[in-house]
């Protein structure tokens, strides 16, 4: 029997703006934002069952008006089951944040943040676990400041560290990063 294994994990910052245009001989443009974070989804097929996770601690805000909106979990631990396996997964210190100052002198900036101090998983069978993985120090961050003539984004990622083993799939690797 043929067992094939993809799981792709999500940690994200999302910063969305809009401008509102006036007809001309009425007030000035109204500039808005809008940004969200979400530490975690997932989205995956397991022996030809796909699943998800919807994205979880959502952080999110829209403005004219100023906004901070934080959600911060000690730890967050999920698992799905697919007939004989079981994914299962703990993210610990999970910090989401989104924000804007609100719009100043025809300006308006957003932000969002999304982090997981760590997280790891398994899948598992009868027979026992089929692969682990875990990362450490993932953070994800989006920005943008938006005028009436020019849009300004920038965004960072980075990864800590990372490990996915299985003996199953021969798999054993390792990534150190910042």
């Amino acid at each position: 029997m043929q067992y094939r294994s993809t799981i792709g994990v999500r940690l994200g910052a999302l910063v969305i703006f809009g401008i509102t245009v006036a007809p001309s001989g009425s007030p000035a443009a109204v500039l808005t934002a809008g940004s969200n974070a979400s530490a975690l989804s997932a989205a995956f097929i397991v022996n030809g069952s796909s699943g998800s996770l919807a994205r979880q601690a959502v952080a999110a805000g829209a403005a004219g008006p100023a906004y901070d909106k934080i959600v911060s979990l000690p730890s967050l631990t999920k698992s799905q089951s697919f007939g004989l396996l079981t994914l299962s997964a703990t993210a610990k210190t999970v910090n989401d944040t989104a924000s804007s100052a609100g719009a100043r002198n025809g300006t308006i900036a957003s932000a969002a943040s999304a982090s997981v101090g760590s997280i790891s998983g398994k899948i598992t069978s009868p027979l026992g676990v089929a692969l682990t993985a875990s990362a450490t120090k993932l953070l994800s961050t989006a920005k943008l400041t938006k005028t009436s003539a020019e849009n300004t984004p920038a965004a960072t990622a980075s990864i800590g560290g990372l490990s996915i083993s299985s003996s199953v799939f021969r798999v054993h690797k390792k990534y150190a990063g910042k």
